[in-house]
């Protein structure tokens, strides 16, 4: 099982005995003093040309533009779903993205075509 899975699987467990603890079901959390297991979320695998084509093939066709965008940027599903028009400047040929996961704001350019932006 990867480290996130265990983690996450720990947060539950660690929560249910804080709630019998708060209930006077038991005298003492066991879990407080387990430490979580070191995360690494560092990606390092991406879609084949191929893969990207039978995705987009196999998505309903509302879907599509939608994926082949965040294909293209490199954007997470928040962060695709999360801009605005406000956050595109055609003149400067930018898009920011806001609140991002790492928690600053961040902009980037954008080239065409065909649409093909680097984040961060």
């Amino acid at each position: 099982m990867a480290p996130a899975s265990v983690n996450r699987e720990f947060t539950l467990l660690k929560t249910f005995f804080t709630d019998c603890l708060a209930q006077h079901l038991v005298i003492e959390n066991p879990a407080r003093f387990v430490r979580k297991l070191r995360e690494n979320n560092v990606r390092v695998r991406a879609l084949s040309e191929a893969e990207e084509a039978r995705l987009i093939l196999a998505l309903p066709a509302k879907y599509r533009t939608l994926i082949q965008f965040a294909l293209m940027t490199g954007l997470r599903r928040g962060e695709v779903l999360g801009l605005r028009w406000d956050d595109v400047d055609f003149e400067t040929r930018t898009m920011t993205v806001r609140d991002p996961k790492e928690g600053e704001t961040n902009g980037f350019p954008c080239h065409n075509p065909p649409l093909s932006c680097s984040p961060r």
